[in-house]
């Protein structure tokens, strides 16, 4: 054998080397943002502002995405997509016995802004969560995602948000001890002030903070991401954090060992 023979056979050997590295290292990926076969997602509040970057992400990714929502009629109308949508209200538990059937994963995107009423807090963010998490623990549910609000753990009367809806970050709280002391997988989302401008989803890296003593803004959509990411990532089970975005930092910074630099709840 020549030397231009042997040194085409390396040459190859090493160009099937790399493109089968690349190859393995792109599929692993992809796997990462593609849903798991037949999981069915329950997103209670879908309709919401949240909700609906909810669902628009599970959609994109393959999952088999359930939206619950209290007029179904309404909520099917306003979306353009062509979404699975179940009737369910939170404050009604024989609701949610039906809507968890056959569902793997719960995100709950649920929240008043009543602040007083048979629609309150304390019924919805409180009492509503407590309904689900109950639920789910009867259906068996992998991982229950809730979307709660910074400040929560702090519970004070003198927070913004509590003067103006009834206490809805101390309900909030509360809703988010009774899934912790349920014993399933979860995993607590404590997002700063919400909006859908200033900034274009997914254009900013994401700060993960734990404590509840931070401040800041997050993008809606970006949300949306982290709580679907929960899902699979068994790094996030078991831990409460709160998010912000981090204009100086690169998009889907977090994507690499974000939920794992944090601290499980005791």
């Amino acid at each position: 054998m020549t030397k231009n023979q042997t040194l085409r056979i390396s040459l190859t050997a090493i160009f099937f080397a790399v493109f089968t590295i690349l190859a393995v290292t792109t599929s692993q990926s992809y796997a990462m943002d593609r849903a798991p076969s037949e999981a069915t997602v329950l997103v209670p509040g879908a309709s919401g502002k949240s909700g609906r970057f909810v669902m628009e992400i599970l959609k994109a990714q393959g999952y088999d995405a359930r939206g619950m929502t209290r007029n179904v009629e309404r909520a099917a109308a306003a979306s353009d997509a062509d979404y699975t949508w179940v009737q369910g209200d939170v404050k009604n538990p024989d609701d949610l016995t039906a809507a968890m059937e056959g569902v793997t994963y719960v995100i709950c995107t649920i929240g008043t802004q009543e602040p007083t009423g048979e629609n309150s807090p304390e019924f919805v963010d409180y009492g509503g969560v407590k309904n689900l998490v109950d639920a789910a623990k009867a259906a068996n549910i992998k991982h229950f995602v809730l979307l709660s609000s910074a400040g929560a753990s702090r519970e004070d009367p003198e927070n913004r948000l509590n003067k103006m809806f009834g206490n809805v970050v101390i309900w909030k709280h509360r809703g988010e001890n009774y899934l912790k002391a349920s014993g399933l997988d979860y995993t607590i989302v404590r997002p700063g002030g919400l909006l859908e401008t200033i900034y274009d989803q997914g254009t900013r890296g994401l700060t993960f903070e734990q404590g509840d003593m931070g401040t800041g803004i997050i993008h809606r959509g970006d949300v949306a991401s982290v709580l679907v990411a929960a899902l699979q990532d068994p790094a996030a089970k078991g831990k409460s954090f709160e998010l912000y975005s981090d204009e100086n930092a690169p998009a889907d910074n977090w994507r690499d060992g974000g939920f794992a630099a944090l601290t499980a709840d005791e």
